[in-house]
């Protein structure tokens, strides 16, 4: 078995349907009520994969709408 050296590693979210990779601190979306564990999930298992970065998702008491913030 040959071993390779300098094979870059793909991007394992390029395919994902929530635009983690893209936001910056501070930037948000709004997540579908019946959603909000599925992206819950996805951002944590984004966060847990990429060093310095965390998010937050729940309900805005000003508009009641959920969103998902990155906080990190």
């Amino acid at each position: 078995m040959e071993i390779l050296k300098g094979v870059p590693v793909p991007v394992t979210n390029a395919g994902s349907k929530y635009p983690f990779r893209q936001m910056e601190v501070g930037d948000s979306f709004i997540v579908d009520p019946q959603q909000v564990l599925n992206v819950r999930t996805a951002s944590y298992s984004y966060a847990k994969a990429t060093v310095g970065v965390k998010f937050s998702t729940r309900r805005n008491p000003v508009d009641q709408l959920f969103y998902c913030w990155r906080i990190e």
